[in-house]
């Protein structure tokens, strides 16, 4: 056998043996998500996020957005101007045992003219890639602090991070959702410029914004 015939089989081996243990981490972190929903202490009226917009200019939005703990202490600010018409905030979910609980992906501008007859999917993905991701403000080694309510710590990071995971690794999520991986957008262009709104979860799924 030639030395290039034994790297290429030798290579191809490697690369089968690390997909193989991507999987079965993957399957691992998908079956402990059950255990940690059913752990899931209820959740209402829990607001991980407040923004204010500024305000807009021929083609950007400029916005300031607040992360919050579960005391409802801020840790983190994003201030900024998003290139777009309006604001789009993207959300991806963790659904098991009947309970959803959804994690702000990323924050980015929206052209309608740019983004005309582009699937949702394809033209939120997309968005995201120029956009702002969030995950690395909030998500910690072994917590997420968007929830870390005493106690629960390890059940809502094991959600979080199977909800994340691949935007944990640098790689674009899946176009669309799947039932224990949903994905969600909300469009703020509704929001008026110099009014604080908030953006309120709970572990059945609800996300909403509300003026205050």
């Amino acid at each position: 056998m030639k030395k290039s015939e034994a790297y290429i089989k030798i290579t191809a081996l490697i690369v089968c043996v690390l997909l193989l243990c991507a999987v079965l981490a993957d399957l691992y972190r998908f079956s402990i998500c059950f255990k940690a929903a059913k752990n899931l202490p209820p959740l209402c009226e829990t607001v991980p996020i407040r923004f204010l917009i500024y305000g807009s200019g021929s083609d950007t939005v400029s916005a300031v957005f607040h992360l919050y703990n579960s005391k409802n202490e801020e840790f983190a600010a994003i201030e900024r101007s998003w290139k777009g018409e309006t604001l789009h905030i993207d959300f991806i979910g963790a659904s098991f045992g009947g309970k959803t609980l959804y994690f702000p992906r990323c924050i980015h501008g929206y052209a309608a003219g740019v983004s005309a007859g582009i699937p949702a999917g394809i033209s939120a993905l997309t968005s995201c890639r120029r956009g702002t991701r969030l995950s690395r403000y909030y998500m910690q080694k072994e917590l997420c602090r968007l929830y870390d309510f005493a106690g629960y710590e390890k059940d809502f990071f094991r959600l979080a991070r199977y909800a994340l995971r691949l935007d944990m690794f640098g790689l674009s999520q899946r176009i669309s959702g799947t039932p224990y991986n949903p994905h969600r957008t909300l469009n703020l262009a509704a929001c008026e410029p110099g009014k604080t709104y908030i953006i309120k979860t709970d572990s059945n799924g609800g996300l909403e914004v509300l003026a205050e």
